[in-house]
């Protein structure tokens, strides 16, 4: 091959590179393209799999929620149900010397086997204590009562102090125990609520179970509710003090005296105790803890 040829031959050589470099980059940019494309493509896809899946979890949510809630309202059914036999009405009176009342309080009770006590109704002192005479004296009758079941009367001498049997009272606490054992109670009705009562054990709430924020029930009779058995309010608890729980449940004369009960725990928290302020209207309640009470 003379020079000439190999001139030919090397320019021929480098268009024929030249040519394969240039497919090569328009291969490559056209491959950088349909990438890109696919790319874009992808991250459409996944963003709607990311929205699809944020409202499939905001659906589930609000099913749990609204399960919850169900659940919430069955649980506070079943358990004023089962509370509701273990709070009865109480109606006290005082009399004269002829027979003729002269005075009368109302409030709820709590049933229970008090160990050193007997069956007793556990209520606040003030239902118990009348202090328009002067000095307190103990009521000549309590009659205590479960709606449609039962009732039992305990007749007492209204000479007495509070201190003094068949009603006993905790000297710092506005709580009584009214005895309702055959020795000082006589039987109206049907006795079965008040075997039972004294049978059933009391889940009690411990000190530190109850926190802010959790729901509570309160059983009793208030002086305004229905007139044909218990009333239930709800609500939380709204502070804790060293012996008392602060509540936002509605209690007023008739269901101080009941029995809180937490929800969570379905255990006795304590006894509600309606609070005046000083302009007549009610505060928020408060609920003496179980502990205080029972000396749990």
């Amino acid at each position: 091959m003379d020079k000439e040829d190999k001139s030919t031959f090397h320019l021929q050589f480098a268009h024929l590179f030249f040519l394969i470099l240039i497919f090569v980059c328009i291969g490559y940019y056209f491959f950088n393209q349909y990438q890109s494309s696919q790319n874009v493509l992808i991250a459409a896809q996944q963003q709607k799999i990311d929205t699809t899946d944020q409202q499939l979890k905001a659906v589930q949510e609000e099913v749990s929620q609204a399960q919850q809630s169900n659940q919430s309202t069955v649980d506070d059914s079943t358990i004023a149900a089962e509370w509701q036999n273990r709070v009865a009405k109480v109606i006290c009176t005082w009399n004269y010397s002829n027979g003729e009342t002269y005075s009368g309080l109302q409030g709820s009770s709590l049933l229970i086997n008090l160990s050193g006590y007997g069956l007793v109704a556990v209520t606040n002192k003030h239902v118990v204590t009348d202090s328009t005479t002067g000095s307190p004296l103990a009521p000549n009758t309590c009659t205590v009562g479960v709606y449609g079941v039962g009732a039992r009367t305990t007749n007492l001498n209204s000479s007495l102090d509070v201190d003094t049997t068949p009603i006993h009272s905790l000297r710092d606490w506005d709580v009584a125990y009214i005895s309702l054992d055959d020795t000082h109670a006589s039987q109206q009705s049907d006795n079965s609520v008040f075997d039972k009562s004294a049978a059933a054990p009391l889940k009690i709430c411990t000190d530190n179970e109850a926190r802010v924020g959790d729901k509570l029930i309160v059983l009793g009779y208030p002086a305004i509710g229905t007139d044909r058995g218990i009333t239930v309010t709800d609500g939380i608890v709204s502070g804790i003090e060293s012996d008392y729980y602060v509540t936002s449940a509605k209690i007023d004369h008739g269901n101080s005296g009941g029995a809180a009960v937490l929800v969570k725990d379905d255990c006795y928290l304590g006894i509600p105790t309606w609070v005046e302020n000083l302009g007549g209207f009610e505060s928020l309640g408060r609920i003496l803890k179980a502990s205080y009470i029972l000396g749990n």
